[in-house]
């Protein structure tokens, strides 16, 4: 188990540690979302990967009964063995979450994960936090300081298997200006585009920044009906910079998918796909033959269909009616068009679905 004092264990520190040691028991304290979500991850995988493959959670906004977690905890699970509680606290566990999480220690099987605000000093020199940390891995999600940010993204590089220059994470924090989900977002880019090299430097960041001025919308299409991942992430990142328009850019996907589903409709019909693009309202694609023939065969008209509906939530974000930046959207779409998911986003679990 992780140990030390609560402050000394930080993100990071309980990221690489997850590898050789899960805790039984968990408390992650702080306001920090996208570190946040990244330790959740990372721990439900890690709990999936030795056995456990039942997830309860415990939402609660105002006033949780630990005993609620008690009653689940003693029913033994129809589903699997083990089990992970997630309890999301409005305010700090206190005593009873304190006692909650020492019984939960002592158990054989199943795991307990704790998320709350920020803890101060005062509140860690409780006796209910004291009692706490002797049973669990407490966790400080803390915002990144602008200075300690280049360390950050080199160790994020680090551990999507990649080398980065100082100079190049300098760089890089400069210009996400210490917004941390940007920068995490460059990153993972940046390891997209690497295409194999094992080090990424100033000229591979200012490289993939001077692309401006040569894409359009129908690159961007051409792009993703292609599968080619690496230069759909080239080309919009070009687009964006350039201060090209969302709507008219979603409209030309849009357009695509719609298509694409018109064809893939036809083809689960029984048409064979070549008839289908010899005919009138299709023959537009043909010169993308190659890339329909992939995206009908590995998607088929369902996997279009939700690209579609994944389009009228883009343009809700655009407008405003959705909590999406419209960007980051626009590019999950055109990757899982691409067949590639390495920057969706991961759901929201419900309450007692699997890990």
């Amino acid at each position: 188990m992780l140990r030390g004092s609560p402050l000394a264990v930080n993100a990071s520190q309980f990221l690489s540690g997850l590898s050789r040691q899960l805790p039984s028991v968990t408390l992650l304290h702080g306001d920090e979302p996208l570190q946040l979500g990244e330790c959740l991850d990372a721990l439900r995988a890690v709990a999936r990967d030795r056995g456990v493959n039942e997830r309860i959670s415990f939402d609660a906004s105002t006033g949780f009964d630990w005993n609620d977690l008690g009653a689940s905890a003693d029913n033994f699970s129809l589903f699997a063995e083990r089990r992970l509680f997630e309890v999301r606290l409005s305010g700090r566990p206190g005593a009873d979450g304190a006692s909650a999480a020492e019984r939960m220690a002592q158990g054989a099987d199943d795991l307990l994960v704790i998320v709350c605000p920020r803890l101060d000093g005062q509140a860690m020199r409780t006796a209910w936090f004291k009692k706490l940390d002797a049973v669990a891995t407490c966790v400080a999600i803390q915002a990144v300081q602008p200075n300690a940010l280049p360390r950050w993204l080199s160790e994020r590089f680090a551990r999507a298997g990649i080398s980065a220059s100082r100079e190049a994470c300098e760089l890089l924090a400069e210009r996400t200006e210490g917004n941390l989900l940007a920068a995490a977002q460059e990153v993972d880019k940046l390891v997209l585009l690497s295409e194999g090299a094992d080090l990424v430097d100033v000229e591979a960041i200012t490289s993939a920044a001077a692309d401006s001025a040569r894409f359009n919308a129908f690159d961007l299409v051409d792009a993703a009906v292609d599968g080619d991942a690496p230069r759909v992430v080239r080309v919009l990142g070009a687009l964006r910079a350039e201060g090209m328009e969302l709507p008219p850019l979603l409209g030309s996907v849009t357009w695509m998918i719609r298509n694409l589903l018109s064809v893939s409709q036809e083809v689960r019909r029984g048409k064979p796909l070549e008839a289908v693009l010899n005919q009138g309202p299709y023959r537009q694609l043909g010169r993308r033959g190659a890339g329909v023939r992939r995206v009908v065969s590995h998607l088929g008209s369902e996997g279009v269909a939700s690209l579609l509906a994944a389009a009228h939530q883009v343009d809700r974000s655009i407008k405003g009616q959705s909590v999406d930046e419209p960007w980051s959207a626009l590019e999950r779409m055109c990757l899982e068009l691409a067949g590639a998911n390495a920057l969706a986003s991961p759901t929201r679990a419900s309450r007692a679905r699997a890990v």
